[in-house]
């Protein structure tokens, strides 16, 4: 259900923080407003996201937003004080209430208070994995900012070196430092984060301005504690590869920034022409920095849209790729890109030109980015196709570089007892796949063919069955199947699970040279 909530956020934290932003600036809207129909509504509001909020079970959220409330208190005027914090605590009460007597909630419970032990355990000098994960990340951030002080190591460039050299064994973590300012300082260095948070703290100081020059626009206020808030945990626990997070900063930051406040200063026709001015100088500033912070994590992606190769053919495809790398032959994505064209155009399980073409293109992905994971998978599944054992080096090499992902090590397990027979060392890999992901297709997969390898035959066909209902583009699934059949000898099934197997992936090698013995019949 959780997941359900922050679709669009893509992680529950950055979600987490919006929620905490608009707490606030609902709290803000409820104290100053004159109207009572109106007051009940943003309280109503606060509310209702206040359950949401915690529902996302994130401790970072709960912890600024008590700094938030704190901010926004400190900002009123002296009058208005006990009257938020009156108010907070009746929101804060109904909204604990009905989320009490929700049964849907009670799950939630149990998480809230695991993280808050499990936190309690790291304040005071204990291992807690999500905590040490995340300093492990901003530790490693911290060193290859040490190392790259001007100009550090390249957008995008954080996750490779991650995968690469540091993991610990937080199988639920993502790759990244869970961080805005130390991901952003290790891959920009001095010359990309100094302008970026320079220009972030000059547009909160000015909001600042605006908030002591209208003291009773509580509105205001709450905007600026909820947007200090959600800067807050950013910094300490959203990425800005979560693309919706500094869009959403930037706007609050811009939205403070677009009137003066000095009323008694000046004239309202300098009013109004400082606005303007402000406002387009805001604007612009804001534009830049929301598009180096949003610039392409990969190397080479907005060019990609350039290629235009949705819905090609592979021959059209490999044309345009191949033209590509001649014009950048440095660009690691088009290499790996035209090494799964050319494995795509394969038929019929056979090996030739374009098979060593596919090799060859992965080959130099690698080359130009020995830490990146990806053309060493990509290649380890062509190999598997042809039952070659390069494919187990390839997948053993994809799992070292990216160690928390469970389609590698599903795959790495398929190859371990389809290619090396290897029936106990695939069970305990297909089980550390399950471990991270709960019914990962390939190691699912895996485990029927070590069951086919025991004569466990009805076990192999209900695994194999469960994975074939999952989805229909897992071959070795239906090659799995044909085996089955095989094994009781029923030849017209057999032949049926090929042809399909053959409609999905024809370069599975004994699976087209056992369609062609049965293709008479």
């Amino acid at each position: 259900m959780n997941g359900q909530l922050w679709g669009l956020w893509q992680y529950h934290n950055s979600f987490a923080g919006f929620l905490v932003l608009c707490i606030l600036l609902s709290v803000g809207m409820a104290t100053g407003d004159k109207r009572r129909d109106w007051r009940l509504l943003y309280d109503a509001c606060a509310g209702f996201l206040l359950m949401v909020l915690y529902l996302t079970t994130s401790r970072g959220a709960f912890l600024t937003g008590i700094l938030g409330l704190i901010a926004l208190v400190l900002l009123a005027p002296h009058g208005w004080r006990g009257r938020i914090l009156l108010r907070v605590l009746i929101v804060g009460a109904a909204a604990a209430g009905f989320t009490v007597l929700n049964r849907v909630t009670w799950a939630t419970a149990v998480l809230n208070a695991d993280k808050g032990a499990a936190l309690g355990t790291f304040v005071t000098g204990g291992a807690d994995q999500s905590n040490d994960t995340r300093v492990h990340l901003i530790v490693l951030a911290l060193r290859l900012f040490s190392e790259h002080v001007w100009a550090g190591t390249g957008l995008g460039t954080f996750p490779h070196v991650w995968t690469a050299f540091e993991w610990v064994p937080d199988v639920s973590r993502r790759i990244d430092p869970h961080s805005f300012f130390f991901r952003f300082l290790a891959e920009t260095g001095l010359l990309g984060t100094v302008p970026l948070f320079t220009w972030i703290v000059r547009r909160g100081l000015h909001g600042l301005d605006r908030v002591f020059g209208s003291c009773e626009d509580m509105a205001v206020t709450g905007l600026w504690a909820g947007t200090l808030a959600y800067f807050l945990h950013m910094c300490m626990d959203v990425d800005y590869v979560y693309a919706v997070a500094p869009a959403v900063l930037f706007l609050c930051l811009a939205l403070l920034s677009t009137r003066t406040v000095t009323y008694d200063l000046l004239s309202r026709d300098d009013r109004h022409t400082m606005v303007r001015h402000r406002r387009i100088s805001c604007l612009i500033a804001g534009g830049l920095a929301l598009l180096l912070a949003l610039v392409p994590i990969q190397r080479g992606v907005a060019s990609l849209y350039a290629l235009r190769l949705g819905g090609l053919d592979p021959v059209t495809k490999a044309e345009r790729l191949t033209d590509a790398v001649v014009r950048d032959p440095g660009n690691d994505m088009y290499w790996n890109l035209l090494g799964s064209t050319y494995a795509s155009a394969l038929a019929g399980g056979v090996t030739g030109p374009v098979t060593d073409a596919a090799r060859s293109a992965f080959v130099q992905a690698r080359t130009l980015t020995p830490e990146d994971y990806r053309p060493w998978w990509s290649q380890g599944m062509l190999e598997l196709n042809l039952k070659s054992p390069t494919a187990l080096t390839c997948l053993q090499q994809a799992e070292r570089l990216y160690p928390t992902l469970a389609g590698i090590k599903g795959w790495l397990a398929l190859a371990m007892v389809y290619v090396g027979d290897d029936v106990p060392g695939a069970e305990a890999k297909a089980a550390e796949a399950l471990a991270i992901t709960k019914g990962e297709p390939y190691a699912v997969t895996a485990q029927a063919f070590c069951a086919l390898a025991r004569g466990e035959t009805a076990r192999a066909k209900e695994l194999l069955n469960g994975v074939a209902r999952q989805g229909f583009t897992n071959t070795f699934a239906y090659y799995g199947l044909s085996l089955c059949y095989r094994a009781v000898g029923d030849t017209a099934m057999e032949r049926s699970e090929l042809v399909y197997s053959h409609r999905i992936n024809p370069n599975l090698v004994e699976a087209m040279a056992r369609l062609r013995i049965l293709s008479p019949l």
